[in-house]
């Protein structure tokens, strides 16, 4: 069976359409891991779509450490928007904060 949440929220995402993902710490999204995310709002069939924002760790530091996305569950799968890049934890916290992080 299942020992974290993130291999649950992985097999979760396997079943269903993309729209109906869901977005979890530990997550990792084009070699960029997800550490932190707050939901913004819901997915609503015909009207929107889910979406967070999220604090994510880069894949190797080559360019920037840390990234603050907001990302949406589309139909074609995760959309990351409005990045801001760091390289210190501590400012990307902030930024992640400011934009309606918990």
């Amino acid at each position: 069976m299942f020992s974290t949440l993130t291999e649950v929220t992985e097999a979760h995402n396997a079943q269903v359409s993309p729209e109906f993902r869901v977005l979890a710490p530990g997550l990792v999204i084009d070699g960029n891991e997800v550490i932190a995310c707050t939901r913004l709002t819901e997915y609503l069939i015909g009207d929107s779509y889910s979406s967070w924002v999220a604090l994510f760790r880069g894949p190797d530091g080559k360019y920037h450490d840390y990234i603050v996305w907001t990302v949406v569950a589309w139909p074609d799968g995760w959309v990351r928007e409005h990045g801001s890049y760091y390289q210190d934890r501590d400012e990307a916290w902030e930024k992640y904060e400011y934009r309606g992080g918990r």
